[in-house]
């Protein structure tokens, strides 16, 4: 039977699992296996070995009824993100575990005593009353931190992902129980279970729409649209130094505030020398009202490319790669197949969470830890005409992609910035001088790619865990060169903007690296959600203050004020490098080899 004929049957026995099609009566019932009763193990799981005759790869099996056995294919085979939480907080409880163990580690000493005589993989035997359809092929070699790659997978992974993780999914106890891995991976590469759930993930993908297919393009241009909202709405004030809206400009004023207004500013505790912004109001052009209006359109598509994106409804199918600190993960041949192989069938491939290095070596060298495999995969590649050229570009791709997602970042912060820098000041000074403006906000951009840079290639090149000393370095040598601008050009705001981000930094070393360990309990989204929430309750409270004193209808200008204050201070930058620190899992070694988690 083909590949097609042979996977959906037996998915659609069981109503728990995704139906493909329909399916006759008779094509039905070769899918359900009659043993004796006294054959079943305990878990009712057994392997009828004459599934395989035909060189298919076994599939795993599990009890429908008395009589009855169901066949669980590769596709079926997936565990939660969940799964996988419970699992890393498992072996972290065990007294038997190291940090320090493997996957390989983590297979033969605790995976295979926990599912030996079952018949199926962990991530069946954890969802045995209903199995899981893959969403997400994860490729890794197993010579890695177990620790580091099942939190680099949780990282990069949503609650909604099930993900095939071969340590996890197959059945790896080489009993008489269950499929044997040889039996599992089949004969042939065509059929072998990574290529099966590939395919599976390709064909799904391509039948949701062009929301999948499209979903890489549309993550890049949402980022954009909004850079595009935020340069549109702030050009008044850089040019004018007011708060636009549609028919009006607010411009600030100084307010002295009389014997009830310091009562309040006492109980607010707000310091007499600093100054209440009190807001007017004047009359503009009709050419004003077009930066609101962009801003408003630019913020819909970045909202609309954002729910294309990732809205409601859309399939996340795709390939994650892991690399890792202990192995070129280029350096498997597995790893390199699965790569070109989901390139081949138009998956979106990601590089995982992490600053560890992919590797470099060419997939012409790549090995699998079994001969037989590696000629295997060797014959395979020769029968479809490619190339090793084409394949290490296929490969290669893969990491320009991330290399490209890296840069954009540095981007999105730092332009966003840097118009926040200026127009903060362009409010306080009322500047109208665009020339004045675009320098200031020039030189807030170069010094916050400065520290952000030289910050993140620090990093890179510890693969994401450098020493405290390198980042004490680092911090020391940022803050040496902010102090010689200030010097040499008499105050220059590049040099304060680069000791401010550079003192930022420092306190993320010593304090944000928690953020890695806060990432893995809740979720990366979960931890930029809470320093968000932090910022909007100080943004509140110093809102309340100013608007207790001067008026409530002076809210608006006030809010704006008070918030590209904020965003241009250093705790945005604080913000930016505690979330990239939860991002990619970042790090700190202490001496003797520990680290800050």
């Amino acid at each position: 039977h083909s590949l097609v004929q042979q996977q959906p049957s037996d998915q659609k026995h069981h109503r728990p699992l995704v139906a493909m099609g329909s399916q006759s009566e008779a094509h039905h019932e070769k899918n359900i296996v009659d043993v004796p009763v006294d054959s079943w193990s305990s878990r009712g799981i057994v392997h009828s070995p004459n599934l395989n005759n035909v060189g298919m790869p076994s599939a795993q099996q599990v009890k429908v009824d008395n009589c009855h056995l169901r066949n669980i294919w590769p596709e079926h085979w997936g565990i939660t993100r969940q799964q996988i939480k419970g699992l890393l907080v498992d072996l972290r409880k065990d007294p038997a575990w190291c940090s320090s163990n493997s996957v390989y580690t983590l297979v033969h000493d605790f995976l295979v005593p926990w599912t030996v005589g079952t018949g199926v993989g962990y991530a069946v035997n954890k969802n045995i009353d209903e199995p899981k359809e893959v969403n997400v092929m994860v490729s890794h070699a197993w010579a890695e931190n177990a620790e580091e790659f099942l939190e680099t997978v949780i990282r990069s992974t949503h609650d909604s992902d099930v993900m095939f993780i071969c340590a996890l999914s197959l059945y790896q106890a080489e009993d008489c129980i269950g499929p044997t891995v040889s039996e599992q991976l089949g004969r042939s590469l065509k059929s072998c279970p990574f290529k099966r759930v590939l395919e599976h993930i390709s064909r799904q993908g391509h039948t949701s729409g062009c929301r999948w297919s499209r979903g890489k393009v549309l993550k890049f241009l949402a980022p954009f649209f909004a850079i595009a909202a935020v340069a549109c709405f702030y050009l008044p004030m850089l040019t004018s130094g007011c708060v636009p809206s549609f028919t009006h400009c607010a411009f600030k004023e100084e307010y002295d505030p009389i014997a009830w207004d310091r009562r309040i500013l006492k109980i607010l505790a707000m310091p007499y020398n600093e100054p209440v912004r009190k807001w007017v109001w004047q009359p503009v052009g009709p050419w004003f009202a077009v930066f609101p209006c962009l801003a408003i359109f630019f913020s819909v598509c970045s909202l609309t490319g954002l729910w294309l994106a990732r809205g409601p409804g859309v399939y996340r199918g795709r390939m994650i790669v892991v690399p890792n600190r202990e192995a070129d993960i280029y350096s498997r041949l597995w790893c390199v197949y699965e790569i070109f192989l989901a390139n081949t069938l138009g998956l979106p491939v990601e590089i995982a969470r992490t600053l560890a290095r992919a590797g470099t070596v060419r997939s012409e060298f790549a090995t699998c830890s079994s001969e037989e495999d590696t000629q295997a995969i060797l014959t395979e590649i020769d029968a479809a005409g490619e190339s090793f050229k084409n394949i290490d570009r296929a490969v290669h791709q893969t990491t320009r992609w991330t290399r490209i997602h890296s840069c954009c970042m540095m981007l999105y912060y730092g332009v966003p910035m840097a118009l926040w820098s200026a127009a903060e000041r362009a409010l306080c000074s009322q500047s109208t001088h665009l020339a004045s403006m675009s320098i200031y906000a020039i030189n807030s951009l170069l010094a916050s790619v400065i520290c952000v840079t030289t910050t993140y290639f620090v990093f890179r090149n510890y693969q994401g865990s450098p020493s405290l000393l390198a980042v004490l370095v680092l911090v020391a040598l940022q803050f040496v060169v902010g102090v010689i601008i200030i010097v040499v050009f008499a105050g220059d705001f590049m040099g304060c903007r680069i000791c401010m981000d550079s003192a930022a930094i420092l306190a993320c070393t010593l304090v944000g690296t928690g953020a890695r360990r806060l990432c893995v309990m809740f979720s990366w989204s979960g931890v930029v959600a809470v320093a968000v929430a932090v910022q909007i309750i100080w943004l509140v409270f110093l809102v309340a203050r100013d608007v207790t004193t001067i008026g409530l209808v002076q809210w608006y200008p006030t809010i704006v004020y008070r918030t590209t204050y904020m965003l241009q201070s250093w705790w945005f930058m604080v913000f930016v490098v505690w979330t990239a620190a939860a991002f990619w899992g970042t790090r700190v070694q202490h001496r003797c080899g520990h680290s800050q988690q």
